[in-house]
């Protein structure tokens, strides 16, 4: 209770309102490199960014961040034969190209 009562002296003497008190700062979070990069390259927003890069682009399975394919066979899919990818006609990273 003590501790309570210590919180409720400094929120009157700073003069704060209780959501300023509670407010947490997201600006400052880390994202990956590679997010950012497709988020600039392809006009993504962050969460399409990191649907992309965390996901197979030919079969969607789930792969290490960044690194686009899950195995040879889906690459040569898209990069080499040029089917559509697992976004079909969603995808802002093909029709970039």
């Amino acid at each position: 209770m003590k501790t309570f009562n210590h919180f409720v002296q400094w929120v009157i003497q700073t003069n704060l309102s209780v959501e300023q008190c509670f407010h947490f700062d997201t600006t400052n979070k880390e994202i990956p490199e590679c997010i950012l990069k497709n988020m600039n390259e392809y006009n993504t927003t962050e969460h399409d960014a990191y649907m992309y890069e965390t996901h197979c682009h030919n079969c969607g399975l789930t792969i290490s961040i960044g690194k686009k394919y899950c195995c040879d066979e889906c690459f040569k899919v898209i990069e080499k034969f040029k089917y559509k990818c697992n976004w079909n006609t969603a995808c802002k990273m093909c029709f970039i190209n």
